[in-house]
């Protein structure tokens, strides 16, 4: 197991990563492993850039969503989501690192209606291509999805973060 934990601290203000493995043989490396490095490399150095609400959450979604119950609840449903997709990520990327085919679809589908239902369209872009690569046993193709899921889901947070505490940029 490559990858345990993704996650945030308590504050939500510090990614923490923790990296495991373990060598069989002196086997230390190879694509799996040089593919996860570069990844990590890549969120560590990339500096994110800043997405508008309109183009994170689809507002007519959000509209419809607050017309359905009522438009004071959709701030918490949008906290809610942006937990459950930190969460989700994480370990679809986890499942990701070890091969765990029935993770990646079982996180994924979760995903992929939590993100329509909130109009995320790119986060729920980039978790069909994952769940699709999955059940074509493309690992290449998980991977590099993974990554496109990571920015997505960073578009997602900053978005919310942004319009904290009441979310006022998007309702």
């Amino acid at each position: 197991q490559i990858l345990r934990c993704c996650r945030r601290d308590r504050q939500g203000a510090v990614p923490v990563l923790a990296i495991v493995g373990t060598a069989a043989d002196g086997a230390v490396g190879g694509p799996r492993v040089a593919g996860l490095i570069a990844a990590v490399g890549r969120m560590l150095v990339t500096p994110p850039v800043s997405a508008s609400a309109a183009e994170v959450f689809d507002q007519d979604t959000l509209a419809a969503l607050g017309a359905d119950t009522r438009a004071e609840l959709v701030p918490g449903f949008l906290r809610s989501f942006r937990d459950d997709l930190v969460a989700r990520v994480g370990r679809i990327a986890c499942a990701a690192a070890r091969g765990d085919r029935a993770t990646i679809a079982d996180e994924g589908d979760t995903l992929e209606s939590s993100a329509a239902t909130f109009g995320a369209a790119r986060v729920h872009r980039a978790v069909r291509l994952i769940v699709d690569a999955c059940a074509a046993g493309s690992f290449a193709d998980v991977l590099a999805g993974v990554d496109d899921l990571t920015a997505a889901a960073a578009d997602v947070v900053s978005t919310l973060d942004d319009g904290a505490p009441g979310h006022n940029r998007l309702v």
